[in-house]
């Protein structure tokens, strides 16, 4: 879905947000209701032109972790890691 929205004159088209984009949101809410300071996520990096569509974080205090998968296998879940699971301990 694109919208369109006007400020002064200016149009900006808000555009769909992607599905690793949209995990990544709801992993960094999960993280910082459990207390979590997460550093800014790193992307996978394209390997023999595929992308995997994974994102990787971590906590500032307490080094747990959490990842986000675009694109499961059948037998994985989108978003997981301690830092979704967990309270924070290290601050």
């Amino acid at each position: 879905m694109v919208g369109v929205l006007g400020f002064c004159g200016l149009v900006l088209k808000e555009e769909k947000m992607t599905k690793l984009r949209r995990l990544i949101n709801e992993a960094k809410k999960s993280c910082e209701f459990r207390g979590h300071i997460m550093k800014r996520f790193t992307h996978s990096v394209p390997y023999n032109g595929i992308i995997w569509g994974h994102a990787y974080s971590e906590c500032e205090a307490c080094k747990k972790s959490v990842m986000c998968n675009a694109k499961p296998a059948p037998n994985d879940i989108e978003i997981s890691g301690e830092a979704v699971a967990l309270h924070c301990l290290g601050g």
